[in-house]
């Protein structure tokens, strides 16, 4: 853990920013979201510094900030004129429908499991280890391998709700 704030910044402003862009999908919502989260660590650094976890602590209020942001992103009105030119919007989002999906499928995966969704992004997508999941969650090693296991799970599949593997007497019944 950096002693000095400027060090937490160094250390751990790029895989944050990483993790905003996950969370929000817009680059200017990330540096806002990133910029106002080092505030508040700022605001309150000696507590940082004398908690049992600083870096989970830090990350802590990275993500409320990010969950704070996303509400207000989703209370925002949203206004869609379509004319005559821009009648067929498919065909200018042609290319991005697996990015989009995946984003749906993440944004489910966050309301149904936020601790799974939160090891997912942070190991399949920002490389962490799980080491470093289980000190930035305040969670054992072993709690992130599962997280991240059944959340990517949950995303191949598109089961967003009892990721449990079926008995033989369950599997049995459904072909009946």
């Amino acid at each position: 853990m950096p002693v000095d704030f400027e060090g937490l910044v160094r250390s751990q402003g790029r895989m944050y920013y990483g993790w905003a862009l996950r969370q929000l999908g817009s680059r200017e919502d990330a540096e806002e979201a990133v910029s106002d989260a080092f505030m508040a660590i700022y605001r309150v650094w000696p507590k940082v510094l004398r908690s049992r976890n600083p870096l989970a602590l830090a990350f802590k209020i990275l993500r409320d900030t990010v969950c704070d942001r996303r509400r207000v992103l989703l209370r925002r009105p949203v206004s869609v004129v379509m004319d005559e030119d821009h009648a067929d919007a498919d065909d200018a989002f042609a290319g991005s429908d697996a990015r989009i999906d995946l984003q749906e499928a993440i944004a489910k995966l966050y309301r149904t499991s936020p601790r799974q969704a939160e090891c997912v992004v942070l190991h399949y997508f920002l490389g962490d280890s799980y080491e470093e999941i289980s000190a930035k969650l305040g969670i054992t090693v072993a709690a992130a391998k599962t997280s991240a296991h059944l959340g990517k799970r949950r995303l191949c599949h598109g089961n967003h709700h009892d990721t449990r593997p079926k008995s033989k007497g369950q599997a049995e019944g459904e072909n009946r």
